[in-house]
């Protein structure tokens, strides 16, 4: 069974590489752009993958950004993709603590593991102190799955944050998990079954089931074929926190894009 299990997963990860080059910016143009060392990692749990990368900025702090990287809740895909929109977020003025987490791979994984690393992670965040991060301010964002992770946490704990951004976030989980793509897929595995055999989970756990944060904004590109810019319908936002960019799915995690430059005025915006 574990090589079943293995050989599934492999064939997985290659449908999944296929299906994420073909957009403007593609993952590897994320991963290859050479970024420095984070200024710190903070740990907020005691298992390998409950960890934060801290990245300061050589200013007043405009802010702390927690940020949840996506990658379709996989371990396949971990934190150090993130770290060229983390590094960038600071150039820019801003703290970022770029969260770890248990993703599916890893033991404790899935449902209800990842959440409860999420809700871990966003209670700790006075571990950052230790670094003199002043955590009056305080925004969480997340790309793609991370989006979906960041809504969520947003929503079921509010009072944690001033705002909350979605990058290319998947806000309906219920009509992601229906699609057919490895990546739509990949939710029935995290909610440990489809909505009609996991009903309550899907209830509790989508944005669009939730009473959101009062102030949601998200930043989607027209040409996302990952996530599709129906999911921003999901929760019912008024068309002024909806930022629709010219990119694809990897466009706003990458600093050289206009798209990006529309993810850092959203940040801002979040704060105020």
């Amino acid at each position: 069974m574990k090589l079943l299990a293995l050989l599934s997963l492999l064939f997985f990860f290659e449908e999944l590489s296929a299906d994420i080059t073909d957009q403007r910016v593609n993952f590897n143009d994320v991963l290859e752009l050479e970024v420095g060392d984070p200024d710190a990692v903070v740990r907020y749990g005691d298992v390998e993958q409950l960890f934060g990368e801290l990245w300061l900025p050589n200013q007043p702090s405009r802010g702390l950004v927690v940020f949840v990287h996506g990658g379709c809740w996989l371990n396949h895909f971990d934190v150090r993709h993130s770290r060229p929109l983390a590094h960038a977020l600071s150039e820019n003025g801003f703290t970022v603590w770029s969260l770890e987490y248990r993703r599916l791979g890893d033991p404790g994984g899935g449902f209800p593991g990842t959440f409860e690393d999420i809700d871990l992670a966003t209670s700790s965040l006075h571990k950052l102190s230790e670094h003199g991060v002043d955590a009056d301010l305080i925004t969480i964002a997340g790309h793609s799955a991370g989006g979906h992770l960041a809504l969520w946490a947003a929503a079921r704990f509010p009072d944690r944050f001033t705002g909350v951004v979605g990058l290319a976030a998947i806000t309906d989980l219920e009509a992601y998990a229906a699609g057919d793509s490895p990546c739509e897929q990949a939710a029935v595995t995290l909610m440990g079954g489809t909505p009609n055999q996991q009903s309550l989970r899907y209830q509790a756990h989508s944005p669009g089931r939730m009473k959101i944060h009062p102030n949601t904004q998200l930043v989607q590109g027209k040409q996302d074929t990952i996530v599709p810019a129906f999911q921003t319908e999901a929760l019912a936002l008024n068309p002024e926190r909806i930022k629709f960019t010219k990119g694809g799915h990897f466009d706003v995690i990458h600093p050289d894009t206009s798209d990006f430059g529309v993810m850092l005025r959203t940040i801002g915006d979040s704060f105020q």
